[in-house]
């Protein structure tokens, strides 16, 4: 079977979870996001890629900068959708300006007509919207498979629950869950020599050498905690989802203190030397949030590469079945 030179183009790229784990098949080309942060984050590591610090909604997609996009590949915001958002109701899922960003994918669609589009978020997202958007995709001609993951199943250490949908113009495809018995855990990642980024405190830490641990459970309010629930990581266990860890805590094996950004990092599934910008002139605490954020937003690496793996391997399957392809870019 011949190989193929496919470009993507990711939107909402973020510090470059979906990216990373997309490069491994196809050319990411270009790669958009407002954050400026994560932009540079993303920037300083993929040097080959056109990265923009733009804002998705004001891209015009009938430029010749996608003429040779063959596939887009994007996470819109999720805040205004996601369940940790205590503010979050019927109401303002509907009023929440960010929430339009979902639909940008589509417009882009209608614009390049690519060859596919991978889209992801919370499972949040509301049954009405997911629906509308799968309906959107196959009026433009697409098959589509929606469906609510937990990246572990996909790779990923972390548990990660997850929305995903894959429009194709070649046919349906997603890829299969790993057997459990081949799924990653905690002691993948962990790095009992690097200190974390936060210090416990010692009333914290007499608190958390007292949790009992139960089967099935990850997460644990402390007395007065305010808020901040507690992830128990166990070795030969799968992990929390990744979230923002200045917000929320991964408690080391032996309750020692907490998981560090750079086993958060590889939590993420990004490699040891993956470099997270901050802004140089923010405190050390902002500057955390900032890392925290960035690794809460992105995709695990890891999950990204199975659907890369699996859109990439459809692509040329369709490619050497067809005597006339359409894909001549």
């Amino acid at each position: 079977m011949r190989k193929i030179d496919l470009r993507v183009a990711d939107l909402f790229a973020g510090m470059g979870g979906l990216g990373t784990g997309f490069s491994k098949h196809f050319n990411v080309d270009l790669a958009i996001d407002w954050d400026y942060e994560a932009y540079m984050t993303y920037k300083n590591n993929h040097k080959y890629t056109d990265t923009r610090n733009e804002d998705v909604a004001i891209q015009d997609f009938g430029k010749k900068d996608f003429d040779m996009i063959s596939g887009f590949v994007g996470g819109a915001p999720c805040q205004g959708f996601s369940n940790i958002n205590a503010k979050r109701t019927k109401d303002s899922i509907e009023e929440d300006e960010r929430n339009n960003y979902i639909y940008e994918l589509v417009r882009a669609t209608k614009s390049v007509k690519p060859d596919f589009v991978l889209m992801e978020n919370v499972q949040g997202v509301p049954k009405e919207i997911k629906k509308d958007l799968a309906k959107k995709f196959r009026k433009l001609g697409y098959k589509v498979v929606s469906k609510n993951i937990r990246c572990w199943d996909y790779g990923s250490v972390q548990l990660g629950k997850r929305w995903i949908l894959v429009a194709s113009l070649h046919g349906h495809v997603y890829p299969d869950p790993i057997p459990e018995s081949q799924r990653r855990t905690a002691k993948d990642i962990l790095r009992p020599n690097i200190e974390s980024d936060i210090t416990v405190t010692k009333s914290v830490l007499e608190q958390i050498q007292k949790i009992e641990v139960r089967d099935g459970k990850l997460w644990y309010p402390l007395p007065n905690s305010k808020g901040v629930n507690y992830c128990m990581v166990q070795p030969d266990k799968h992990i929390g989802k990744i979230l923002n860890f200045t917000k929320m805590r991964y408690v080391k094996p032996d309750r020692t203190g907490y998981l560090s950004s750079h086993e958060m990092k590889l939590a993420q599934g990004f490699p040891p030397d993956y470099e997270i910008y901050t802004d140089p002139d923010k405190s050390p605490s902002k500057q955390r949030k900032s890392i925290g954020q960035q690794l809460a937003n992105a995709v695990p690496v890891e999950t990204a590469e199975m659907f890369s793996q699996a859109i990439y391997d459809h692509i040329l399957e369709s490619m050497n079945s067809l005597s006339h392809w359409r894909f001549d870019k």
